[in-house]
């Protein structure tokens, strides 16, 4: 479209921030504790003088202590990143997953499918193709519970700024970002379990029509299970077991708790559409003055009150741990490539100065 014709009567440029980067750890009830150097951190929010604050300057050990103390949960590491105006975010996991391997599990599934060279149509290739998948569905429920822990923070915040809100029931119009994150968080957690579930099937060589949890413990025979380090961590962890009668097996666990969660969210009630997961509560923290936390409840098995970050984080460490764990027992290559000389085309150094001639 031709717009020379029309008057244009002002323009402002397009600017952007400084380059910059902060990085927090995220805890339940809306709380963040940020890094200022090495060993130097503070938190959000505390009440100073009826005003919401961040606090600090406190060591490592001090931190973890004080959150402990206030029996909040760390949930996953956030980093904010601004550069040449293009800003990216990313959210892990606070647990590694080994001493020898430090990734967080989304970045190590990712790593093994990238490290995977087969043929089109071998079988190798479609296990690259579902750590692929795999590795979507966990970086997807990375991207949900970040949006979920910053909109507990955002609403805590607020909230604080006028403390009539305290001990009182509200909802905000972020509340539709907020449910449909959640909700996604959920969906993905379901498509982590049958990607994982379709993978092991495929390692196996079992029937191509698994596709799902539900279908590979229904497929598999008690008394003869293959031989597969994966199916056998399931096994001996006891998320799946062999039933009272003996004749098929069936989720067990924290596996089968969170799929039915999971299954109410997806299939029966959206989450938000029962009465009382229409509204928050700033409640105070018992035993530590003039700190709050944001409450949000989820009803779990029909009638247990909840909040619903503490039953995301549940289902978050949880599978990141298992995923963590398979893939190390998968024995496929999760090392991390190494660049030589040859793999390097250009380097640029940025310092905010002219380079030097």
């Amino acid at each position: 479209m031709n717009t020379s014709h029309y008057k244009v009567e002002h323009i402002q440029i397009i600017d952007h921030e400084d380059d910059h980067q902060t990085k927090c750890t995220n805890y339940t009830g809306g709380f963040k504790v940020w890094q200022l150097s090495d060993d130097e951190w503070s938190y959000e929010p505390s009440l100073h003088q009826g005003k919401p604050c961040r606090a600090g300057i406190f060591t490592f050990a001090d931190i973890q202590k004080l959150m402990a103390g206030m029996k909040l949960a760390p949930i996953g590491y956030e980093v904010h990143s601004s550069i040449d105006g293009l800003e990216m975010n990313s959210f892990m996991s606070v647990y590694p997953v080994s001493k020898r391997n430090p990734l967080p599990t989304t970045d190590v599934w990712q790593t093994i499918a990238g490290n995977m060279k087969a043929e089109s149509g071998s079988k190798h290739e479609i296990l690259k193709r579902y750590a692929h998948y795999l590795t979507a569905s966990l970086r997807s429920m990375d991207i949900s519970i970040a949006a979920v822990c910053n909109h507990y923070n955002g609403q805590l915040v607020q909230s604080l700024r006028d403390e009539k809100s305290i001990g009182n029931k509200f909802a905000h119009m972020s509340d539709f970002a907020f449910i449909a994150n959640v909700h996604s968080f959920f969906l993905h957690f379901g498509s982590a379990r049958d990607y994982l579930a379709t993978l092991i099937a495929r390692r196996c060589s079992l029937s191509k029509d698994i596709d799902s949890m539900a279908t590979l413990v229904k497929n598999l025979n008690p008394k003869k299970l293959p031989h597969d380090k994966m199916l056998e961590h399931l096994l001996s962890t006891k998320l799946i077991i062999i039933d009272n009668t003996g004749s098929r097996i069936q989720t067990n666990g924290w596996l089968q708790w969170a799929s039915t969660i999971r299954n109410s969210v997806v299939h029966r009630h959206p989450y938000g559409s029962r009465d009382p997961e229409r509204t928050a509560m700033i409640v105070a923290i018992e035993g530590t003055p003039n700190h709050f936390k944001y409450w949000r409840p989820i009803l779990v098995d029909g009638s247990d009150v909840r909040d619903v970050l503490d039953v995301m984080t549940k289902v978050y460490h949880n599978t990141m741990h298992l995923l963590g764990w398979l893939a190390e027992a998968s024995e496929l290559n999760s090392d991390i490539k190494k660049l030589d000389e040859t793999s390097i085309l250009d380097i640029v150094i940025k310092t905010g100065k002219p380079a030097p001639n």
